[in-house]
């Protein structure tokens, strides 16, 4: 009677264990998205704090309620300015963190959040484009006040700068730099 109990009780256990990996696994997952959020918001204080650079949400007109957040200079300087273009798997605050020091000591820099990549930038236009971002890019940068700048862009963000200096041509956009692996290169 005993090793039946025994038997019972492990094999209820073991039907169990796929219930307690699903757990243990949800519970990893909440433990990243905390760190993640925890992540986020130390990237915004330190761009805002340490850098000057705050977000900028933008309406952009003649376009079907598209909206894109632009962290941009806080206040004006002579410094050239330079429009950073995120690729795939991020927004810009997690793509340029670890350039954005170097960069902002030499350049007034510019990274908004390519439109579908985050939660900040939307559009409800059905269109998902290169040359839909590229003008939308564009577009922010015109509503800042730029007229003139370079363009650096990875991966993804490279063919957006890419259209971007084709569509604006040389007079507005003119040098492209596009990498293709990550930004961060440890």
């Amino acid at each position: 009677m005993k090793q039946r109990h025994a038997t019972a009780t492990a094999s209820a256990l073991f039907a169990l264990l796929p219930l307690s990996l699903l757990l243990f696994r949800l519970l990893v997952l909440l433990v990243r998205l905390r760190l993640a959020a925890f992540r986020d918001a130390a990237l915004s204080l330190h761009f805002l704090a340490r850098l000057r650079i705050r977000p900028v949400h933008l309406r952009l007109p003649g376009t079907d309620a598209t909206t894109v957040r632009v962290w941009c200079p806080a206040a004006p300087s002579a410094k050239p300015p330079l429009l950073l273009l995120h690729g795939f798997g991020g927004d810009s605050k997690w793509t340029w963190a670890r350039n954005l020091p170097a960069l902002s000591r030499h350049f007034h820099v510019y990274a908004p959040d390519l439109l579908f990549f985050g939660a900040h930038s939307r559009s409800a236009s059905p269109l998902r484009t290169v040359a839909f971002q590229a003008r939308c890019a564009a577009e922010a940068m015109r509503l800042l006040g730029v007229d003139r700048y370079d363009v650096v862009g990875i991966s993804y963000g490279g063919f957006v700068a890419y259209r971007l200096a084709a569509v604006e041509g040389r007079d507005r956009v003119p040098r492209v730099v596009r990498r293709g692996g990550d930004a961060g290169g440890r």
